[in-house]
């Protein structure tokens, strides 16, 4: 399983690491352990207004499980 960071808006976009920039990870971050999209401080799947972050074993799987975490706590 690895990290997919989606971005938020009217649909999902699911990126891979391959086709994003990531900036350089804060030395108290999380370690990457190869997976250059591990959320720096979260430990879990979370999102905010702006993006989601999802563990999973592919893409479909990790819009499937982001929907139901927005789905779930509708409020943010």
């Amino acid at each position: 399983m690895r990290w997919y960071y989606i971005i938020r808006g009217t649909e999902f976009m699911v990126l891979r690491g391959d086709q994003m920039r990531v900036p350089s990870r804060p030395f108290n971050a999380n370690p990457a352990n190869g997976d250059p999209l591990t959320p720096w401080y979260e430990t879990k799947n979370h999102y905010d207004e702006h993006h989601i972050h999802v563990r999973a074993s592919s893409e479909k799987e990790a819009g499937k499980i982001a929907r139901n975490l927005i789905s779930r706590n509708s409020d943010c």
